[in-house]
Formats: C-alpha cells, sequence, structure tokens
C-alpha cells in the first residue's frame, strides 16, 4: 500500500511540475471490460482490444475479446440471457460502439464452445463496420456443443434438423474465417465464411478426406478497398503432397472452390492415434507441414480474384525434404495499411525456426524475384521485420526491413521489435523498440543497406530498451527519420505500443518509459523525429495497445491491465477484479492536435550551456553545448518548419549555411534526450 501511495504521490509531483508534460489537453474518460482468463496460463489474457476506430460523428468502435462471466465498468456484463453463453470462460469476439462520452451504444459477440473465437481485424469507412475472425463450430463433442453468433445460438440438434444439402454458415459444421459487414447501427448488411481443405488425406472412419482450417492464422488484417474488394493476409500452413490442391471454399458452397497448388511436398510419417469419432485407435497417416503467409484478394460477390504466398523463395536456410520454400522458418502479418489507391503496405516478421548452426548466411526472403529480407548472421535476435508495398494485382512495388547486427561480446544488444503500420500523407509510420551498443557494431537498422542506424537517447548507457517511431517514404520506401523515446533517467526502458497515430505533422504512440517498465504515458513528437512532450498515467498493464486520433484533437488509446488505471483529471478505470485482465480504453483531448506543431519542444532545457557564432553568420556557424555531447543539430525557420538536419554525435559541429536565405533561424541540438534551443540571423 505504501509503494502504490509514494508511486502515485510521483505521479501527481511529475503531472504538476514536469515541463515536458503536454498543457493544454485532459483525459475526458476511461472504461473497461473484464472477464475470466485462461485458468491454465495465466499469461494468456483473454480480454484485450485490438483495435479502435472513428466515424465521422466522433463515436468509437471497438473490436477484440473478452473472456466468461463478462463485466463493463464494475457491472456485469449482459450481452445476452442464455448462462451458458455468459458464463463458459472461452474467448468471444466482441464488437462495441461507444458515443463521444464513452457510453456503450451497442454490442455484437461471437462466441463458442468449447473452443471460443478468435478476434481478426476491423476497419470502419463509407458508413460501413467490416470484421473478421475464425471460429470451430462441429456441434459435436469435443469439437464444440454450440455457437452463439451475433445473437443466435446455434445447437447441434439444430443442424441435425436441416438437411445436409441446405446447411450453409454459421449453421454447418466447420472451421471457419467469417468476415461481416453492419451498418454504424450495427446492423449486419452480410457476412461470409471462408474455409480451406488441406491438401493431407485424414482417416475418417473408413475413409479418407481431406480435414478444414480457417484460411488464416492468427490476426487476420483485412483491407477493403474503394470497389468493395476485399484483402486478407495472415499465416496458413499445408501439407501432403504437391500435386494435390490446396482447396479455398467460400461460404461452404461446393460450387465455389477455388484450388491452389502450392509448391514442395511434405514427407509422409504414420502414427498411433485416438479417432473419438469411433472410440477406436487408428493407425494414421501425417505429414511434416509446411507454412507460409497468404493474401488474398475477393471481388465484391466473394469470388477469389487472387492469392498468392508472401514468401516466394529462401536462400540459406536449413532444408530436410524441402528445397526452398519450407517448414524451417516462422513469421505472421501484424499490420496492414493502405493509401488512396488502395496500394497495401504490409509489415510482419520472418525467422529460422533452428538455432543452431544449420543455415547458409546471409539468409534472404524472397518476396519476389527481385526484392527481399536479409539475416546476415544470429549475432542479434534471429528474426527480421519486414514491410512491403502491394499494388492492387499482388505486386510487390517495394521492401525494406528492420533489421539488428550484433557483436561477439554484445550478441543480446541487438534485439528488435514492431508491430502494425500507418500510411499518412505519403508516408509510413511504425513504432517499435530494441537495443543496441553504443560502439556502433551492435545497433538497429531501418532500412536494407544497414546504413541508418538508431542512436539512443543515452549513447553512453548499455542495455536499456529504446522505444522509437520510424518514418518510410510511401512512395520509394526509403527511409526518412525516426524518434526516440527519451530518457527520462538513466538506463530507462522504453517499450511503445503496437501502432502510432499522426495528425498534421504530430506522431503519436503509448510508451513505457521507464526502468523495468514501470510507468507510461502518452507520447508525442514531430514527424521529423523530435520529441515535443508526453502525458503520464499509473498502470499495471501487461501490454500497451494502439491508439487513433480524430480531427478535433481527441485521441483514443486502449490497453491491457491487471489493476485499475489512474490517468489525470480525476478520470480512472476501477478494473476489478484484479485477478483477471482488462481491456481498457480512454480518451485524451487537446484541441492544438487539431493544428500542426510548430512550435519548439516543451523539453526541460540545457539552455544556457549552447553556443553559437559568429552570430550573425554568413557562411558557416559553429555549435557547441557547454561541452556535452550532440546527437543531432537541427535548423527551422522562425515558423518552426525545419529546414536542415544533421547527425553529430559529437560535442560541437560546424554547419553551412551559406545557402540559406537572409533572416532569423531557430537552431536544436539534441542530446541524452533533451533539446537546447537557441537563434541565429543569416546576413
Amino acid at each position: 500500500m505504501k509503494k502504490k501511495l509514494s508511486s502515485f504521490i510521483v505521479f501527481l509531483i511529475c503531472l504538476l511540475s514536469s515541463p515536458t508534460a503536454f498543457s493544454q489537453g485532459e483525459w475526458k474518460w476511461a472504461h473497461y471490460w473484464s472477464g475470466s482468463d485462461n485458468p491454465s496460463d495465466p499469461n494468456q489474457y483473454y480480454n484485450k482490444i485490438l483495435n479502435t476506430a472513428f466515424d465521422s460523428e466522433g463515436n468509437i468502435y471497438t473490436y477484440g475479446v473478452m473472456g466468461g462471466r463478462p463485466i463493463y465498468d464494475g457491472n456485469e456484463f449482459l450481452f445476452t440471457d442464455i448462462s451458458d453463453v455468459m458464463n463458459t470462460n472461452v474467448q468471444g469476439v466482441l464488437l462495441a460502439k461507444f458515443d463521444t462520452l464513452g457510453n456503450m451504444l451497442w454490442n455484437r459477440v461471437i462466441k463458442c464452445s468449447p473452443y471460443g473465437g478468435s478476434a481478426g481485424w476491423m476497419e470502419v469507412h463509407d458508413g460501413r463496420i467490416y470484421i473478421s475472425g475464425s471460429y470451430s463450430f462441429w456441434g459435436d463433442n469435443p469439437w464444440g456443443s454450440w455457437l452463439f453468433y451475433l445473437d443466435s445460438l446455434v445447437r447441434k440438434a439444430d443442424l441435425d434438423s436441416i438437411p445436409a444439402v441446405e446447411q450453409h454458415p454459421p449453421f454447418k459444421r466447420g472451421d471457419w474465417t467469417f468476415f461481416c459487414q453492419f451498418d454504424l447501427d450495427g446492423n449486419l448488411i452480410e457476412d461470409h465464411f471462408v474455409e480451406a481443405l488441406s491438401r493431407e488425406l485424414h482417416i475418417h472412419g473408413t475413409e479418407f478426406i481431406r480435414m478444414t482450417t480457417p484460411l488464416c492464422y492468427a490476426i487476420t488484417p483485412i483491407h477493403i478497398d474503394h470497389y468493395g474488394n476485399t484483402y486478407i493476409a495472415g499465416l496458413f500452413t499445408y501439407e501432403g503432397v504437391e500435386e494435390d490442391p490446396y482447396t479455398i471454399v467460400i461460404d461452404g458452397d461446393s460450387n465455389r472452390t477455388y484450388d491452389i497448388y502450392l509448391p514442395g511436398s511434405c514427407q509422409l510419417h504414420y502414427s498411433v492415434a485416438y479417432n473419438p469419432w469411433y472410440d477406436t485407435y487408428d493407425t494414421l497417416p501425417y505429414y511434416s507441414t509446411l507454412r507460409n503467409i497468404i493474401i488474398c484478394k475477393f471481388s465484391p460477390d466473394w469470388e477469389l480474384v487472387w492469392a498468392k504466398m508472401m514468401v516466394d523463395h529462401t536462400e540459406g536456410l536449413a532444408t530436410d525434404e524441402q528445397d526452398t520454400v519450407n517448414p524451417r522458418w516462422g513469421g505472421g502479418i501484424e499490420g496492414l495499411s493502405y493509401d488512396e489507391e488502395d496500394n497495401m503496405y504490409v509489415s510482419g516478421y520472418v525467422k529460422p525456426s533452428v538455432y543452431w548452426d544449420a543455415h547458409q548466411y546471409p539468409i534472404h526472403f524472397y518476396w519476389d524475384s527481385t526484392h527481399y529480407a536479409t539475416i546476415n548472421d544470429m549475432s542479434g535476435v534471429d528474426r527480421t521485420h519486414f514491410v512491403i508495398k502491394y499494388d492492387t494485382a499482388g505486386n510487390v512495388l517495394w521492401s525494406n526491413q528492420i533489421y539488428t547486427r550484433g557483436t561477439d561480446c554484445y550478441p543480446g544488444y541487438a534485439n528488435d521489435q514492431w508491430w502494425r503500420n500507418l500510411y499518412y500523407n505519403n508516408a509510413l509510420y511504425l513504432t517499435g523498440h530494441g537495443q543496441y551498443h553504443h560502439d556502433g557494431h551492435a545497433g538497429i537498422f531501418f532500412d536494407s543497406t544497414f546504413t541508418q542506424q538508431l542512436v539512443g537517447p543515452e549513447p553512453d548507457v548499455d542495455g536499456a530498451t529504446i522505444g522509437f517511431f520510424v518514418r518510410y517514404d510511401a512512395e520509394t520506401g526509403s527511409f526518412l527519420n525516426y524518434g526516440v523515446v527519451p530518457a527520462f533517467e538513466e538506463n530507462s526502458d522504453a517499450k511503445p505500443g503496437t501502432c502510432p497515430a499522426v495528425l498534421n505533422n504530430r506522431v503519436f504512440a503509448l510508451s513505457y518509459y521507464k526502468r523495468y517498465l514501470t510507468d507510461e504515458a502518452l507520447m508525442q513528437w514531430r514527424s521529423d523525429g523530435h520529441f515535443i512532450g508526453y502525458e503520464p498515467f499509473l498502470a499495471e498493464t501487461p501490454n500497451l495497445g494502439s491508439l487513433i486520433v480524430h480531427d478535433d484533437g481527441s485521441v483514443i488509446c486502449d490497453m491491457q491491465s491487471k489493476e485499475s488505471v489512474t490517468f489525470s483529471n480525476s478520470v480512472w478505470a476501477s478494473c476489478y477484479p484484479t485477478s483477471n485482465s482488462s481491456a481498457v480504453f480512454a480518451m485524451y483531448k487537446d484541441p492544438a492536435f487539431a493544428t500542426p506543431y510548430t512550435g519548439i519542444p516543451a523539453h526541460s532545457s540545457l539552455g544556457t550551456g549552447l553556443r553559437l557564432w559568429p552570430n550573425p553568420a554568413n557562411s558557416l556557424l559553429y555549435v557547441t553545448n557547454d561541452g556535452l555531447r550532440i546527437d543531432y543539430v537541427t535548423v527551422l525557420d522562425i515558423e518552426g518548419r525545419m529546414i536542415l538536419r544533421r547527425e553529430v554525435r559529437d560535442t560541437s559541429v560546424s554547419l553551412d549555411v551559406s545557402r540559406l536565405p537572409a533572416g532569423t533561424y531557430l537552431i536544436e541540438a539534441a542530446g541524452k534526450g533533451q533539446v537546447s534551443t537557441g537563434k541565429f540571423v543569416k546576413k
């Protein structure tokens, strides 16, 4: 209790006295839902928000999952009067709409027993809500006894009463990836169900059949283009031999099937397994598993337009019976955004699946015949995070990557992570975190040529986690700049949430910012990477989520928490019980966010140590900062627009200002997470 009280006092002191905190905005409200988590795994959280969205009127939509016996803001969340559905502790898919004050207007739930449902993705645009997800429903134990689908309960008896030829999903057994379209009042407009038939043959009774699976596992990002076409991307696996097709089936209709022939045959094995259908033990064939990432395009009528594997082939990976695409790598899709022409930007990661010296470095993951990502060695973490731009035909326009390089002495100082991406105003933004070593031999690199290395906020301190956002040119894929979470204390750790938000030239992200990830805040940068300020809050959050920003300056933040979350302005989410996870979302609003940021960042300043000479300057301007190291300097015009930026990593620098027009300019010298500012005159 004393620890929490002292932390709260420190929080209030920081809030009232910190010169870097936001000054005009305030937290408006916070809400949460909670439910039981996985009882066999205390670290598997059932209550989570996957993404949020605004509509044109400022209403908020959340999409995620929840456990059994759910509560909302401390009260029982009675989304149905069916006891089995309410209390069964499996994950349910939740879509909900809230007004601008955070009051729930309606909700829709998908839940099944015993496996639960998996939420995928949500988009809101043009007066429509689109969601995706997956579930398994067989209407018989042990594969499932009921399905609660958007206020309708389906049981085994319901299936048995419908002739097999008339069964259509959701009134049909199978493993489904679902896609639903709603109006803004929550009315279902249409839904579609996709299943996949594996290449592998299984014994079912006395016959061989191909087993069904959802099309994609894990998160399935979706995009609906201007013509109503649907694009999906996700991880999938396949077995069997090369001459047999992998088949996609739409809405359980045998007349709407699409065969895809995938490269590589899998090795055949045999094992004895229990057959629950007949209560027997059978000798069954099975195959080793291949994996890839698939991208599909469906027409507005849900005809498959094209499907392609993201990894075309590999080089350097250890193989067994496979040649180029093989089971010894893993990966996944973590983000998808799109521009005005419906070009798609896909982010995720790939990695080898063995950790001994079995590879031939460098390893290349080819997206097509010319574009690829590279892993040079295993001195860092054994993965690379990529971003790829596709056109609407599925062609790769460009690719880039984040990559780490380590040293023999410091292999652990080169791990990295990033998540979703966001397209805004012809640039692509991502958030992430990682570690580096100040000798320059181990670090985080932001492009395929390994020329853009992250410079940490504490260059002389190794081992702290650095949080960052990075910006790429959406037209060419070239690296533009990054911004870091500043070092608030010695050996600070920083780990941003899953996706940034951008409005005008302001970039926002949630982030931890203290050692051992003990404090959280809403961070703000200029798009060129200069840190503007932060707004702290107190929580014990297993995961920081994403955020969205509205044109009026409203920001919706989401996160998971195991206890109450305390914001400022007497705003908090009193999450209870603390033994379960809670999905928390809150609104912060600052009218200043609606206009471009043109001022000097509100840092605590090194101030008086900054020296500029000669001033006025004609050709060269010399800059020092009281003998302290300068990481970079930036020259801005009097309205705050960036004119020149130069990396320094020294205690002094000379700038060539001969080409600047005559006038008064601002200058910023950044080092150790702080910025000193001054003015000079160009003759």
